[in-house]
């Protein structure tokens, strides 16, 4: 019985003593364990989508117009800053309401004029922005109800081509460059949803 005690009491003693080491040895486990849980955990993260409002996009406009100029050699062109529509979004694509003054250098005649668009926006890559893309004329209404000339038919598809196509509504900053790109996220796609821009981010290589 007295040996038998003995080598318990011997065997509990080297329990005793291995402990400290057992546990650094589980703590060390431990938090390996917890981090390659959190770098998964991460890594598996859906980003959530970059959200530009109305008025973000509305200031960005703002830095483009008014803006004056001679269109289709007879019109002078001076056009106030456009109104943003995006409740209405069919197709992906945004609404813009340009208020338009026109003069008609050879007659002297003035118009007032409210030409109507819709536009695609669209991610470039390369200068890391959104753009306006496919303009397309919707309507063209005279105030006061004026005669319109024929020069004015033309009016807003030249407004498209020159003033609003490729026009840069949202401008992504070097910081957030960085960021996306230490979390390895890139851009997938921009779409229009509860009034505002998003732009998506996907996880991997481009």
């Amino acid at each position: 019985m007295i040996r038998c005690r003995a080598n318990f009491t011997h065997m509990r003693g080297r329990d005793i003593a291995m402990q400290p080491q057992n546990r650094r040895r589980l703590y060390l486990l431990g938090a390996l364990g917890a981090g390659a849980l959190f770098t998964a955990g991460c890594a598996s993260l859906t980003p959530e989508p970059i959200r530009i409002s109305g008025d973000d996009i509305q200031q960005r406009l703002a830095r483009s117009f008014p803006l004056d100029r001679r269109m289709l050699g007879l019109l002078d062109v001076h056009a106030e800053v456009p109104l943003l529509d995006l409740r209405n979004a069919g197709a992906g694509r945004m609404g813009l309401r340009l208020p338009v003054q026109v003069r008609e250098r050879l007659s002297g005649q003035t118009f007032d004029v409210s030409l109507g668009f819709t536009a695609l926006p669209l991610w470039d890559k390369a200068a890391r922005c959104v753009r306006l893309t496919m303009v397309q004329v919707t309507d063209l209404t005279l105030a006061r109800n004026q005669q319109p000339l024929a020069l004015l038919e033309r009016l807003g598809s030249v407004v498209a081509e020159t003033a609003l196509e490729n026009l840069i509504i949202y401008q992504m900053t070097d910081d957030r460059v960085a960021w996306l790109e230490r979390l390895g996220w890139h851009v997938a796609s921009v779409r229009i949803a509860d009034n505002a821009l998003q732009v998506q981010l996907m996880q991997g290589a481009p």
